[in-house]
């Protein structure tokens, strides 16, 4: 089998996902790229200031709710992701989105059954035929005393199904509060159904083009598929096996010339905690592919989560955080060992700042990052103030 080096693979991965050499040229770009963008706030804007050239926050919500090209749904491995609406029946029918056992265990996390569910469905559905959104406070308002304590799980439920869908936002660019529509009102129509395995082998192709080469380990994680799924899938493909850096992987076919030809990754971007690409592969791939073993504890949490992370030439050098007050942005950064390449990092920075409409930028460098382990719960949020 054929050897490929990580720093050959690093540059075609992050050239594809825009992050070395030019940024992409768009927001519906970089979510095909990444085969979405995790959904929660702020990390997609952070993630799409990363990748997209002279992104600004306004560009992401005309795209979730001005032009309703992207919605936020809950799909791979059951996280919510930023989709573009078009490609819903494909990732949706392969990560088996609202099925019976995802309704199963969430009924009986309420306590309820499946007609008492259907009962509160179809009354939340009343009462969005009458209102263009509305929140689950204001949901609770239109139903009245009865409305049950577990409200937000049937409505959360109803997402799952594509019943209903994430609206509008409440509360600004760094908010997870949101608005609920019903789906049909929201995209325009009703979500199109897809033969599951043709989709899984759809989704895995797409998978292996946006972060292969990889391991059926690495999509059967990121998917949230069974081995036998898994397998199936990646048997519905061209691909050929090599290795990278001695380690077994696949990349498809037809990507073995792109994939020889492929640059070492060059620059640097600041990545938030949570970005696809920090999550794209299982746990023990993620060093030394994204960051070096030594410094794996500092980028990752023992539940998996990747932290905020100094991207410099395809690998984690550091970890950074942020507060935004008005107009004011701080950015700190952690380096793990002496602190360089300062000018490409105040140049993220002030990007940065551009995309978030920050007039007053600070650029702080503190000392390395602890282990998250060792600090607050959820460190990984904000490594430097949370972490050890």
């Amino acid at each position: 089998m054929t050897d490929f080096s990580l720093a050959r693979v690093r540059g075609l991965v992050l050239s594809r996902q825009g992050l070395t050499g030019p940024r992409l040229g768009s927001v519906g770009e970089a979510t095909s790229a990444a085969v979405g963008v995790f959904g929660s706030a702020p990390t997609c804007y952070l993630s799409y200031a990363a990748r997209v050239a002279g992104f600004r926050l306004e560009d992401l919500d005309r795209e979730l709710y001005g032009k309703r090209s992207l919605v936020r749904v809950r799909s791979m491995h059951e996280m919510a992701f930023v989709l573009p609406v078009e490609d819903l029946p494909v990732i949706l029918s392969a990560t088996n989105a609202g099925d019976g056992r995802a309704e199963a265990r969430i009924l009986k996390a309420m306590g309820i059954d499946g007609p008492l569910y259907e009962h509160w469905s179809a009354r939340v559905l009343e009462v969005l035929a009458g209102v263009p959104t509305a929140s689950v406070t204001e949901l609770r308002g239109h139903l009245g005393a009865d409305a049950p304590k577990y409200l937000n799980y049937v409505v959360a439920l109803m997402g799952r199904q594509c019943r209903v869908v994430r609206a509008e936002v409440r509360g600004g660019w760094r908010s997870d509060s949101y608005s609920y529509a019903a789906w049909p009102s929201w995209t325009g129509a009703a979500l199109a159904a897809c033969d599951p395995a043709e989709a899984r082998a759809e989704l895995a192709r797409r998978y292996l083009w946006s972060f292969g080469p990889a391991t059926a380990a690495d999509l059967k994680w990121w998917a949230g598929w069974t081995v036998r799924d898994t397998r199936a899938a990646l048997a519905a493909l061209d691909v050929t096996e090599i290795t990278v850096a001695d380690v077994p992987a696949l990349v498809l076919t037809e990507d073995l010339d792109a994939l020889a030809a492929a640059a070492p990754p060059k620059g640097v971007r600041l990545l938030p905690y949570w970005d696809a690409l920090m999550m794209g592969y299982e746990r023990l791939a993620r060093a030394p592919r994204l960051v070096d073993a030594a410094d794996h504890p500092r980028v990752y949490d023992k539940s998996g989560n990747g932290t905020s992370a100094v991207l410099v030439d395809g690998r984690a050098a550091g970890v950074w955080e942020f507060e935004h007050v008005k107009d004011a942005l701080t950015v700190r950064v952690a380096p793990f060992g002496e602190p360089s390449r300062r000018a490409e990092i105040e140049a993220e920075a002030v990007l940065l700042a551009e995309a978030t409409g920050s007039t007053d930028l600070t650029l702080e460098f503190t000392g390395p990052p602890g282990l998250l382990a060792d600090g607050a719960r959820n460190a990984f949020m904000a490594p430097i103030r949370l972490g050890a």
